[in-house]
């Protein structure tokens, strides 16, 4: 007896005469989901959010809005995108099934939350072993640590959202604050960890933000970025972000972690005495961009600066950024 126990089906794949086929490249994004058995991680985690007897399991209701994203959908009743193909994506939940599904995670936001936290957390970790060599945890030490962005954005609402509402540039929207790894040259172009979603007028400078996204991300990382106690290893990341990141409280919480930082921090011109303290040479040595060439007038500490080298000072021309 043969039980089909992924996602979507598994279709035959041949070439024929026909010049199109709409979306069937999705099939390749539903063979990678059933790949790393979404289905079963999907109903460990999240299966109190259906009923016992439902027929559209958490993993089918997830793997087919991934598989809509994919394919340039934006809204649930994009989902005729698959149903279009029930040979290659089997049957799609409704519009209204998927709706109750998110009233009950709704209903209990902080049980959610958990599953849907430990449920990425582990399909990451599958994914990335997967990879081998290119793996991101094997990679990431002390001296070359995963890098971690935050920074926020505006997005527009052209209509009346949950948190839609004035921002500073004169728009009319939302303020979502993402974190996203960069792999770096060679590695891909990176993915999002986290995104914390804010009214368009929050504040950028909000340490308690910052300090929101930042424990949402790192709760993504596989277990290689945590000791035997589960305490994070900070030493293995790098916090990038801008000016609004340059508080103490936030700055002081990556600290007591042992996360590394990059920070913007802007000299005022009647503090540029403070410029020419940090800009003896003997203690740096010149900043290579991502291709390993010379950045102009940009210095990081050099390997025999005395004490600890977190945190340190970035040079850039005349001005600085705290790292």
């Amino acid at each position: 007896m043969f039980k089909n126990t992924g996602v979507f089906p598994s279709p035959s794949v041949a070439t024929t005469g026909q010049s199109l086929v709409s979306h069937a490249w999705l099939n390749v994004l539903a063979s990678f989901i059933d790949a790393f058995d979404v289905r079963d991680l999907c109903v460990d985690r999240l299966g109190q959010f259906v009923p016992a007897g439902a027929r559209h399991r958490p993993g089918t209701i997830l793997g087919s809005l991934a598989a809509r994203l994919a394919g340039g959908g934006e809204h649930v009743s994009d989902l005729d995108i698959l149903r279009s193909g029930p040979g290659v994506f089997g049957g799609v939940a409704s519009n209204a099934t998927i709706s109750r599904f998110f009233e009950r995670t709704v209903a209990n936001p902080d049980l959610f939350d958990y599953g849907f936290s430990t449920m990425s957390r582990q399909l990451r970790s599958r994914v990335w072993a997967a990879a081998g060599d290119r793996n991101p945890a094997l990679h990431a030490t002390a001296l070359d640590p995963l890098i971690i962005d935050l920074d926020a954005t505006l997005v527009t609402s052209h209509s009346d959202k949950e948190q839609a509402v004035g921002t500073y540039k004169g728009g009319y929207g939302s303020a979502p604050f993402a974190a996203s790894i960069d792999y770096g040259c060679g590695f891909g172009t990176g993915e999002i960890l986290a995104v914390v979603l804010r009214p368009g007028n929050a504040g950028a400078n909000s340490a308690d933000d910052h300090i929101a996204v930042f424990t949402q991300a790192v709760a993504q990382l596989p277990d290689a970025f945590y000791d035997e106690e589960g305490k994070l290893i900070g030493e293995k990341i790098l916090v990038r972000t801008d000016s609004a990141g340059a508080s103490r409280k936030f700055l002081y919480y990556l600290a007591s972690l042992g996360v590394q930082f990059s920070v913007s921090y802007p000299v005022p011109v009647a503090k540029a005495r403070m410029v020419g303290w940090i800009s003896d040479k003997q203690y740096w040595e010149p900043a290579l961009d991502q291709a390993g060439e010379e950045r102009t007038c940009t210095f990081v500490p050099n390997r025999s600066t005395p004490g600890p080298r977190r945190p340190c000072w970035i040079l850039m021309g005349t001005g600085s950024r705290r790292s």
